[in-house]
């Protein structure tokens, strides 16, 4: 997932991943100026928004119009005595509140990361403030606190359904941890540093936006291209054309830091030269002024221990992982380090091998690794060892085709239909026509999710597939509206997301051929989108995924499975101008390539898990008042294959960490992953598209949301405990245990 740091309106709201838009109440007052168009306010009420037509310099007011009829409603909380408490006016009241001014701070959040301009972070920034201002007032009403802890106590609270006792619950924790019990002056500490991390995590993000929109290169002669597809180099060639550089007649080539651009230079192109000036390009982005982070990390990390300790969380990661899955940063530090160890013999190993194959190839002996190299001559490996390029696959990997084929097999697995709606992107001065729906972008897509079975509309999604300047590097899930639970029999209001993603865009005249690492992204974005569409809660609160950090992933990653399956694949994959499927031969070569240099892989991603946890645990120790780079290097040391050059600190632009939701979080990847691989073990025994194996999984994991803790979620549908070493086990790493 995406994944985006969510700054919700109340602090009762801080357990919660995504409870965004809403079906909301608020009406601007027609006496401001400031909001009296009816663009912006129509934002907050209509289902699907009139995105074009927004006013950025208008959320402000309107936020501060719903804070302000917010904070009134917390005030009747507050006055409640305790013989008039009931859930509807206090714990159900709670659960409302939050959407209304959450809806103008992430209509800003939604556009800023797909169409970035100056107006849009201007508002953001200033939405940040009223966000954070409200939320320390809140956690400073006492006379709020005190009610809703004597409501707490009540005895109707026992009569509540389990879904509500545990809201009552997670309302009460989550007060305590934003510090709504801790004196006057801490309070208003807490209140600053927030305010202060709010505003230096928005900026941190726009650095790394702004520091790879500037970074370019430009090739004249092909000749430096070799190795590369011709659909690469037309793709290039296009892109250097849009920026004025070539001529049809005389193309020029452009690489950007867009993954579709430099990425198959790092793993195709036999250029070094051009290898090497890619990854420093991407080793530059913002470590350079203006766009320098390292003084934003290093204040960053320093404010947040410093709201940990006065929380008594003792470090940030036993803050932030409190109420998760694993429950303390101690707990999540020593997984990340037991799967290091089972890893490190099989990733030492596989090293070994890379630095003898470099050194049989370029006849020098080698001892250390290029870090431009090492993804070039891994590939060179995967290719002999398996006689596959996988851009052979790409002819039969015509996205729109795959898409469909997507929605198609999974709506059969889980029981929906997707239906496409028809789209307007309106030119200024320009009104969407009837009938069609508004979208920010002429890329952009919107589909429904239909129940087959009932008919109902569970949710819809709009669909940002390609790359441009203004976008946001990655690909993400943004849950938009958490539809209303229903009430005395009435269905579940519908929902709605976006999914983006920066995929291999269409060639002019042809349709849009990606990677299949491109398809492996799609099917876990999608993952997301599910648990969004397909979430049918008591609580508002709870829907989607409003669960544990470390167990969002489980459904997304789980997804990626099927993008291997040659159930799939056969039906889906099929040559762009013939038809042909895509033959067995290749897919029996993409699946022998599936779990190439296993360990290699998986230490990538332990090892940032390693230093965001050890950042967030021992920032005193280890990080304070140290540059970025040698901490990282001096922490790394073994987590990384033997380099000839260092290797810059991945913090300087790991907006997961900085300014999205997986600060002392990274870890959640390596325990969705292990989650994801032990739960397609069900799949693999019953059917990788058995339906009842579908609708179990539907009706115990992404219908459920939060409404219980993850752990009994994964163990209703598995029926036991998780095996902790699937994921090593599943890539080959460890020998597969024996099947009961």
């Amino acid at each position: 997932m995406s994944p985006t740091h969510l700054l919700l309106s109340l602090v009762a709201y801080s357990f919660v991943a995504t409870s965004l838009f809403a079906n909301t109440s608020l009406t601007p007052p027609s006496t401001s100026k400031e909001i009296s168009s009816p663009n912006t306010a129509a934002l907050l009420k209509e289902f699907y928004p009139k995105w074009t037509k927004v006013k950025p310099r208008e959320a402000a007011s309107i936020m501060s119009q719903a804070v302000s009829e917010a904070n009134q409603k917390l005030d009747s909380i507050a006055k409640l005595q305790e013989g008039e408490m009931t859930y509807e006016n206090t714990f159900g009241l709670i659960d409302s509140l939050g959407r209304d001014v959450s809806a103008s701070y992430m209509s800003i959040a939604h556009l800023s990361t797909l169409v970035d301009n100056d107006e849009l972070r201007k508002a953001k920034t200033e939405l940040i403030s009223i966000e954070s201002s409200h939320s320390a007032k809140t956690t400073s009403n006492e006379a709020l606190w005190q009610n809703l802890k004597k409501a707490s106590l009540q005895d109707w609270v026992t009569t509540l359904s389990p879904a509500k006792q545990r809201f009552v619950s997670q309302v009460i924790n989550s007060f305590r941890d934003q510090g709504a019990e801790l004196n006057p002056e801490q309070k208003a500490r807490v209140a600053q540093i927030n305010e202060e991390l709010g505003q230096l995590s928005n900026k941190f993000g726009q650095n790394v936006l702004d520091s790879a929109k500037a970074w370019q290169h430009i090739v004249s002669d092909e000749k430096q291209l070799d190795g590369l597809s011709d659909n690469w180099k037309s793709l290039a060639a296009q892109a250097a054309l849009a920026k004025g550089y070539g001529t049809p007649e005389a193309p020029q080539w452009l690489i950007s830091q867009d993954y579709s651009s430099y990425g198959p230079v790092m793993r195709n192109c036999s250029n070094e030269s051009l290898r090497r000036i890619c990854w420093e390009g991407s080793c530059k982005t913002a470590q350079i002024a203006p766009y320098r982070n390292e003084p934003l990390v290093q204040r960053i990390l320093k404010l947040r221990t410093e709201l940990a300790q006065i929380l008594n969380f003792g470090n940030y990661a036993n803050l932030t992982t409190a109420r998760r899955m694993l429950g303390s940063g101690n707990n999540a530090l020593h997984f990340i380090d037991a799967v290091y160890k089972k890893n490190k013999n099989s990733f030492d190993q596989e090293n070994i091998d890379l630095l003898a194959f470099i050194s049989e190839q370029t006849d020098t002996p080698c001892t250390a690794i290029n870090p431009w190299d090492s993804r070039y001559y891994g590939n060179m490996i995967s290719e002999q060892q398996n006689n596959f390029n996988s851009e052979e696959l790409r002819p039969y990997l015509n996205y729109e085709h795959l898409r469909d084929g997507m929605f198609s097999y999974f709506g059969e697995l889980f029981n929906f239909s997707t239906k496409r709606l028809d789209t307007y992107c309106p030119k200024p001065g320009e009104n969407t026509p009837k009938g069609m729906v508004e979208v920010w972008h002429p890329d952009v897509e919107v589909y429904e999710i239909i129940d087959a079975s009932s008919k109902l509309h569970l949710g819809s999604f709009y669909l940002d597939s390609f790359p441009r300047e203004s976008k946001r590097a990655g690909a993400w899930v943004m849950p938009i509206r958490s539809g209303i639970s229903g009430t005395n029999g009435q269905p579940h209001a519908p929902h709605l997301a976006a999914i983006a993603g920066n995929f291999t865009p269409p060639l002019k005249g042809q349709p849009a051929l990606i990677s299949h690492s491109d398809l492996v992204v799609l099917f876990h974005e999608f993952g997301h989108a599910l648990h969004c569409m397909l979430s049918d809660t008591e609580i508002t609160t709870h829907s989607g995924t409003n669960v544990a950090w470390d167990f969002v992933e489980q459904p997304s990653q789980m997804l990626e499975f099927w993008a291997w399956e040659p159930d799939f694949l056969k039906k889906h994959a099929k040559h762009y101008s013939t038809g042909a499927p895509l033959p067995d031969a290749l897919i029996a070569k993409l699946q022998k390539s599936k779990y190439f240099r296993p360990a290699s892989a998986l230490m990538g991603h332990l090892s940032v898990a390693k230093l965001d946890l050890e950042m967030h645990i021992n920032y005193d120790k280890l990080f304070r008042d140290k540059d970025l780079n040698e901490s990282t290097d001096s922490l790394l040391a073994d987590w990384r294959a033997p380099s000839t050059t260092k290797v810059p600190s991945i913090m300087h632009r790991l907006t997961h960490c900085m300014n999205g939701g997986y600060a002392a979080g990274y870890y959640s990847y390596m325990w969705a992953d292990n989650l994801a691989a032990d739960a397609y073990t069900r799949f693999q025994k019953e059917g990788i598209n058995n339906k009842a194996t579908g609708a179990s999984y539907r009706d115990k994991i992404f219908s459920n949301g939060d409404s219980m803790p993850a752990s009994e979620l994964y163990r209703k549908f598995m029926g036991r405990e998780p095996n902790i070493d699937a994921l090593l086990e599943m890539r080959g790493i460890l020998p597969q245990r024996k099947k009961s």
